[in-house]
């Protein structure tokens, strides 16, 4: 569906257009970009006017995404699959019962070596040289942070983006 409203979009833009330098594919990803993050953000806030948690829900969509940036992870194959598992993850972390600060204190440590040891993956876009090393030092700064605030809701949503750097096989 994102894709599809993205092509959309683009052709009329095209259309409308008097620039003739403008590239379909370019400007049918870049909708796509735009599209998915607002569609997550609606869809995160819907399912977390159910829950009744929107702030800690959209605090975990903006860790989440902060920490993605910098050290990449697993792309859904559809647009629309990625939206919707992660509006019902960013509105559920926050539905998770309180834990001891020592297992806050697990995650985030089990989180910052998932980071240290496959952090950036990228994929086709993976960064070289010194852009490397940056990506890296910040998403494991990114990471230390919940070491001095020991945030639950943090903790969690760094850990289940880390968990997305692991490889998987191919296929799945």
């Amino acid at each position: 569906m994102t894709e599809c409203i993205a092509q959309s979009i683009a052709f009329w833009l095209i259309k409308k257009s008097e620039d003739e330098t403008l590239s379909l594919p370019v400007l049918k990803y870049s909708l796509s970009v735009i599209l998915n993050l607002l569609f997550g953000i609606l869809l995160t806030c819907i399912f977390s006017l159910i829950t009744g948690e929107v702030t800690q829900a959209l605090k975990s969509l903006l860790y989440f995404s902060l920490l993605r940036f910098f050290s990449g992870g697993f792309h859904f194959k559809s647009l629309d699959v990625c939206v919707v598992v992660s509006a019902l993850l960013f509105s559920c972390v926050p539905l998770v019962p309180p834990m001891e600060s020592y297992i806050v204190f697990i995650l985030t440590t089990m989180s910052l070596l998932l980071i240290l040891t496959l952090a950036p993956s990228m994929g086709e876009n993976q960064p070289a040289g010194k852009r490397k090393i940056i990506y890296k030092i910040t998403a494991v700064v990114i990471v230390s942070l919940n070491f001095f605030g020991l945030s639950q809701l943090y903790a969690i949503t760094i850990f289940i983006q880390s968990l997305t750097l692991i490889p998987r096989r191919r296929g799945e």
